[in-house]
C-alpha cells in the first residue's frame, strides 16, 4: 500500500482531476509588485532638507504600483502632468486631483502632503512617465520606466528600499555642510531666508533655517531704527512674518499672499515680506524696542523661527 506521503507527492504531478476529484488550477499570470519610493529626506530637526525622489528613476512593469511615502520634514506634491497640459499654479496645485492609477492622460497629483503620509499610484500602461513635486522644481524629478507586464525587472521592492536608506542618509550628511557658504557677513543685520548651495543646476541640497551665520542660530539684538535684511539664498520660496508681538500667526494667515503691513515694524500689526522667492531680499525696519519672534510661515512646523531683540 502506498504511504500518504507517496500519494500526496503523486498527486501533485498531476495536471488533470485525478486525486479526490480536485482540479490543479493552472500557473498564475505575470505578478504585480509595489515598490516603495522614499521622497525627500531631512535630519530629525528637519533643518537639513533633500529635495529627491528615493530612486530619482525606476523601472518596473505594467501593472505595478508606486508607493511614495514623504520622509522629510517638508511636505511635497507627487504630481504626473501629461505631455501637452500645465500642473495647476499655486495655489490651487495643493489640491489632490485625479485617480488611482496613471496611463498618461490624466493630471493626477497626491496634493500637499506631510511627513509620514504615503500616495500610491498603479502604471497598467507601458511607457515613460515623469513624477514631478510641484513644490520643489526643478529639483525634484523621478523618471518611471514601465515594461510590458512579465518582463525582468532590474531591482526588487527590498533593493529599493536598502539603497534609498543608504543614498538619503549621505544626502543628509552633505547637506549639514551647507552652512559654511554663508554668503554675509556673520553676525550682521543681513540674514539668510533659506541656505542652499549655488550651482546650475539647483543643488537638491536646502536648509530651512534663518542664518545669521555659517550655524542655524539668527536671533539677533540691534539698535532701535536698525534695518534688517533677509535675502533667500535658498532653492525654495520662503517668507518672513512677524505678528503682533506675543501673538502667534492667525490661523487664517495666507501663506501665499502678498506682503503685508509696512516696511517699518513696532509689534502692533502682522507684518509679512509676502512670498520671497530663491534671490529675492526683504527689509524691515524696527522702531520700537522690544523681543520680536518671526517665522516662516511655510515651514514653522520644522523650526524656521527666529527672533530680532530690539534696544
Amino acid at each position: 500500500m502506498r504511504s500518504s506521503l507517496g500519494l500526496a507527492l503523486a498527486c501533485a504531478g498531476l495536471s488533470l482531476a485525478g486525486c479526490g476529484g480536485s482540479a490543479i488550477a493552472p500557473p498564475a499570470g505575470p505578478q504585480t509588485t509595489t515598490f516603495p519610493i522614499a521622497t525627500g529626506a531631512s535630519d530629525t530637526t528637519a533643518a537639513f532638507e533633500v529635495l529627491r525622489y528615493y530612486p530619482s528613476s525606476i523601472v518596473i512593469n505594467a501593472g505595478d504600483t508606486l508607493s511614495w511615502t514623504i520622509a522629510s520634514g517638508s511636505p511635497h506634491i507627487i504630481a504626473l502632468v501629461p505631455s501637452g497640459q500645465n500642473a495647476p499654479a499655486p495655489p490651487a496645485n495643493i489640491k489632490p486631483a485625479g485617480g488611482t492609477s496613471y496611463d498618461g492622460t490624466a493630471f493626477t497629483s497626491s496634493g500637499l502632503i506631510d511627513q509620514g503620509a504615503t500616495y500610491s499610484l498603479r502604471f497598467p500602461t507601458p511607457g515613460t512617465y515623469t513624477v514631478l513635486c510641484l513644490v520643489h522644481q526643478p529639483e525634484m524629478r523621478e523618471t518611471v520606466t514601465v515594461q510590458p507586464a512579465g518582463a525582468a525587472r532590474p531591482l526588487i521592492p527590498a533593493q529599493i528600499t536598502a539603497v534609498a536608506a543608504v543614498d538619503s542618509a549621505a544626502d543628509v550628511n552633505a547637506a549639514r555642510a551647507v552652512p559654511a557658504s554663508f554668503p554675509f557677513a556673520p553676525g550682521g543685520t543681513h540674514l539668510a531666508l533659506g541656505l542652499a548651495p549655488q550651482t546650475s543646476p539647483p543643488s537638491v541640497l536646502s536648509i530651512y533655517r534663518f542664518l545669521d551665520g555659517p550655524s542655524l542660530d539668527a536671533a539677533i539684538t540691534v539698535p532701535v531704527g536698525t534695518t534688517v535684511t533677509w535675502s533667500n539664498v535658498s532653492n525654495v520660496p520662503h517668507n518672513v512674518v512677524f505678528p503682533v508681538a506675543g501673538q502667534p500667526i492667525p490661523a487664517t494667515f495666507n501663506d501665499f499672499g502678498p506682503a503685508l503691513g509696512s516696511s517699518v515694524y513696532d509689534g502692533t500689526a502682522l507684518t509679512s515680506s509676502g512670498l520671497v522667492t530663491p534671490g529675492q531680499s526683504y527689509s524691515l525696519t524696527f522702531d520700537h524696542a522690544g523681543v520680536f519672534v518671526y517665522s516662516c510661515s511655510l515651514h514653522d512646523t520644522q523650526g524656521m523661527q527666529s527672533s530680532v531683540t530690539v534696544i
